[in-house]
């Protein structure tokens, strides 16, 4: 497999799904933001992309679904299948994995499968995998600051974990429609939601909102324009995560983007963010490109 078909398989994996024409377009998009934190990425033009798009076609690793997606959860549901949300499926007209396709590109990235769903109203975040030590493993390595700070990510403010239920057992599930399991394991997270923390430094003339998740994300406004602080998350080769901070600034139309050092070996502090983000914006300012007066 192609670095170029696994970058156009990683749209699917992400479940960006859409038709031919607008998915071509979509990769150079994603892959244009996974660029800022990472700048080894290469992205190509969409043209390039439609045509590797109709390779995989050809080659029956992807295909265009035929049916709407909400008859197929409805019959997947009434048959006893616990299943991602109706949002996480292709639509009609979208491309998708074929069932040759997943497993081509899960065993060339060497991923787990799990199902996870968050249900907002009962303040809880399911995981459901083969085993026990499956579903520990993803929580562990999804859930924890150490981790990608999925929980955090996927509630509509920011969040943290409270109570960890043991697994259980449950019937069948999947978590894309290619790959179907007769029985698992199903762990429950109990959240609760966190307030928002403002943060504004006058010298500057920034107005955010930190959100105080598993990965610290401050977002708001300098007189220059939107900037957004984040953490961006590697692997090195022993498996350890790394932390890089990373500080982007919109500013009249143009992503001016800082980064700071790249071997954080654990996720930052809120006041440790404050600091980062202060040091891009300053950075950012002494390097000519804006200036603290500058307006939108």
């Amino acid at each position: 497999m192609t670095q170029l078909e696994q970058d156009a398989l990683t749209c699917l994996h992400m479940r960006s799904y859409s038709p031919l024409d607008t998915m071509a377009l979509d990769l150079v998009d994603e892959l244009g933001w996974a660029r800022r934190s990472r700048p080894e990425i290469v992205v190509e033009a969409a043209e390039t992309y439609r045509v590797v798009l109709e390779a995989l076609l050809a080659k029956g690793w992807v295909k265009v679904v035929r049916e709407p997606r909400a008859m197929r959860l409805e019959r997947w549901q009434a048959a006893g299948w616990l299943t991602p949300p109706l949002d996480e499926l292709s639509e009609r007209g979208d491309l998708d994995f074929t069932t040759l396709g997943w497993r081509l590109y899960r065993n060339t990235k060497g991923l787990k499968d799990c199902l996870v769903w968050l249900d907002e109203d009962e303040q809880t975040f399911n995981c459901v995998a083969g085993s026990k030590k499956a579903c520990h493993a993803w929580f562990k390595k999804r859930c924890t600051p150490r981790g990608g700070g999925i929980l955090g990510d996927r509630t509509t403010r920011p969040a943290q974990p409270t109570v960890i239920s043991e697994p259980v057992r449950v019937g069948k599930w999947f978590k894309r429609e290619q790959q179907r399991h007769q029985a698992g394991w199903k762990l429950t997270i109990h959240y609760r939601k966190l307030r928002r923390r403002r943060v504004q430094i006058p010298e500057l003339g920034l107005d955010a909102w930190l959100e105080p998740r598993e990965h610290v994300r401050i977002d708001g406004y300098l007189p220059a324009g939107h900037v957004c602080f984040w953490l961006g998350v590697s692997q090195n080769p022993q498996g350890q995560y790394l932390y890089k901070p990373v500080v982007v600034l919109d500013h009249r139309g143009e992503e001016l983007v800082w980064s700071g050092p790249s071997n954080l070996p654990a996720p930052i502090t809120p006041e440790q963010a404050i600091a980062y983000l202060t040091d891009g914006i300053q950075a950012l300012r002494l390097s000519g490109k804006y200036r603290t007066d500058d307006q939108t």
